[in-house]
């Protein structure tokens, strides 16, 4: 994220601490803010931004997504787990909740949740690089031999719907 975004996602959740934004809070805005936030390892203020939206677009799935994410990210996955699990009741072919429900396994060191969640995305993505990535990081952390093969490695993407790898290799929202 460049200098300019990072600075404008500071002012925006500093304007959303006070309590007096000089704008109406979009969605795309206080997710843009609570990734750059999360970036800095600033969770708990991503969530607030996060917890400032309208009431109904905390309904939307990339407010849901983006809130597991965080909370999967600051450890937090007694929080992340059932909105992980709402998610893939509402969504339950999504290849980007699937593998980031598979992260949260493997954080939690659930492998065999895990690897179920990566290998599920793969049977129908083959090609997508964040599962295949978690299924060999699972298979390294069992110390085991077994390798992961990725069909089309210039094919892979490592980023989900709605977002774009950055110049630092974070995904952020599309512009």
């Amino acid at each position: 994220m460049g200098k300019l975004s990072k600075i404008s996602a500071i002012v925006f959740a500093a304007s959303m601490m006070l309590g007096a934004p000089a704008f109406a809070v979009t969605l795309d805005d206080a997710i843009q803010s609570a990734l750059s936030l999360s970036q800095d390892k600033q969770f708990g203020q991503a969530l607030r931004v996060l917890g400032d939206v309208e009431a109904t677009d905390k309904q939307e799935f990339d407010y849901r997504f983006t809130r597991a994410r965080i909370l999967t990210w600051s450890g937090n996955y007694d929080l992340a787990e059932p909105e992980y699990v709402s998610l893939l009741r509402d969504f339950p072919n999504n290849p980007d909740v699937m593998v980031s429900f598979g992260y949260m396994e493997f954080f939690r060191g659930n492998l065999s949740s895990a690897e179920s969640y990566f290998n599920k995305v793969l049977a129908t993505h083959p090609t997508y690089l964040d599962a295949y990535d978690g299924l060999q990081r699972t298979y390294e952390l069992r110390n085991s031999t077994k390798e992961v093969s990725l069909s089309s490695l210039d094919a892979a993407v490592s980023c989900s719907k709605g977002y774009e790898l950055s110049p630092n290799g974070a995904c952020i929202v599309k512009s």
